[in-house]
């Protein structure tokens, strides 16, 4: 495990266990294309919906990457509830519009007329 640039006990999970890949790196893997494809969706809805569109992320994780990937390919401003995230606020957006990923449509059927899913995230 050395040789790959950390000590064992880098690697070791929440659980103690050796990894190859430590739990603060694995979080991340596939930021960048989540960002992505959130960020078509995003590009993809009418100029009036995405003038006032947010991320509605489920943890702080998945919107500091949408915050740090996305605005490069034209994403959305991100927000989530998790941790402290909630205290940034939306940044401007109305909320108007949310893209979410992962989260049960039903839920947000309460607030919002119209709900679509998108196409699934791989």
């Amino acid at each position: 495990m050395r040789a790959g640039g950390f000590s064992p006990k880098a690697t070791q999970t929440e659980s103690m266990k050796l990894v190859a890949l430590p739990q603060y790196f694995a979080d991340m893997f596939g930021w960048r294309e989540m960002a992505a494809e959130v960020s078509t969706v995003y590009r993809d809805l009418p100029p009036d919906e995405r003038a006032g569109a947010v991320f509605f992320a489920r943890n702080y994780g998945e919107a500091a990457a949408l915050d740090v990937y996305a605005p490069a390919p034209g994403g959305p401003p991100a927000i989530s509830g998790h941790n402290s995230y909630f205290l940034w606020a939306p940044r401007g957006a109305s909320g108007e519009a949310v893209i979410t990923l992962g989260c049960d449509g039903a839920a947000f059927g309460r607030f919002y007329q119209d709900v679509r899913a998108g196409r699934p995230h791989r």
